[in-house]
């Protein structure tokens, strides 16, 4: 038996959910209709299209009550997940489409993610003075999303020109790739934690034990490093990566070169080698085939873009390699000859 739902937009307040669930689900359409309510538990899924069925004749008025009611819930949706926001945004728009659901996000308040918020409270000077290596539309992209406030402070630590360049690429900035945003968040993360540390006054660490392990006999660093591996393996990571930097591999006689390229993986290489002065390409390249030295050349000219960070990731990942290679004797280690 139909039913004709009330007219007066005032009597929505007394209608059951599950009447105004079923009000939505209609004015949704049925191909969206059909996809939530497989989404329901078995019983309410039955409600509901019990209600559908005997309702009809639904006055506008009432509909645009019910859609608001729904906004409302969206509004106050608390539930923590990682992309909340854009969720609702894209539940808004296909329920509503492009010209309503347009109105409605523009309510929604937008999400920040963690590390921008973070970087509100940090030096600009500090923040700046790690950040100016990554490359200039992913400054621009950070500025995006920081405050007004902040970002201007930020970008009164920048060079003119650079400050130029910067701004001009914010200011054609229109929507953002997802994985560009998550590249960013990982930048900025590092940054933060980076300007942190600058801002604590430091008199041991991993770097100061490699200066003085820099100054030893090899027997004995050997000893020191073998020792540090057994009891704290990371901490022993990090004095290596103290110990030797990927510009040290320039002081390698050729073979020494040719068995570390032996062992490093092509794609670390190939991402290194973006970001090296000209003695330590000189070095590398002089190590390998002429082939393989123009089809490396080759790849990187060709290859996208990557920010400073991966380059540098890459980098230490190959000078650790290089380390553990120094302390078991297989290359001849450059330290060795002023010791």
């Amino acid at each position: 038996m139909s039913r004709d739902i009330v007219k007066n937009k005032t009597n929505v307040k007394l209608m059951s959910r599950t009447d105004k669930v079923a009000i939505l689900l209609i004015s949704l359409g049925e191909d969206l209709a059909s996809e939530l309510i497989q989404k329901l538990p078995a019983a309410d899924a039955k409600r509901v299209l019990q209600a559908i069925s005997v309702t009809q004749n639904v006055d506008a008025e009432c509909v645009l009550a019910v859609q608001e009611e729904f906004q409302s819930l969206l509004l106050s949706f608390k539930q923590s997940t990682q992309d909340g926001g854009n969720a609702a945004r894209r539940i808004i728009l296909k329920a509503f489409g492009t010209e309503a659901g347009s109105k409605f996000n523009d309510t929604l308040p937008h999400r920040i993610p963690a590390c921008f918020q973070e970087a509100e409270s940090v030096d600009s000077k500090t923040l700046w003075q790690i950040l100016q290596i990554e490359h200039p539309q992913t400054i621009a992209l950070i500025l995006g999303h920081l405050s007004a406030k902040k970002a201007g402070e930020l970008a009164n630590q920048m060079p003119p020109v650079l400050r130029g360049d910067i701004l001009s690429r914010l200011a054609s900035l229109k929507e953002v790739d997802s994985n560009a945003l998550d590249d960013i968040d990982s930048v900025l993360s590092k940054a933060i934690e980076a300007a942190k540390l600058r801002n604590v006054q430091r008199i041991g660490g991993p770097r100061k034990m490699a200066e003085i392990l820099a100054q030893m006999g090899a027997p004995q660093r050997k000893e020191i490093l073998e020792k540090l591996e057994g009891t704290a393996p990371t901490l022993a990571a990090e004095v290596r990566s103290g110990l030797f930097t990927f510009d040290d591999i320039q002081k390698f006689d050729k073979q020494g070169v040719e068995k570390l390229l032996s062992v490093v993986a092509p794609a670390d290489l190939e991402l290194a080698l973006r970001r090296v002065n000209d003695s330590l390409a000189l070095a590398i390249y002089g190590a390998m085939s002429e082939r393989r030295a123009i089809q490396l050349k080759e790849n990187i000219a060709a290859a996208k873009p990557s920010s400073v960070s991966k380059i540098e990731a890459a980098q230490q990942k190959i000078a650790g390699i290089a380390a553990a290679l120094l302390e078991n004797g297989e290359i001849r280690n450059p330290l060795d000859e002023v010791v």
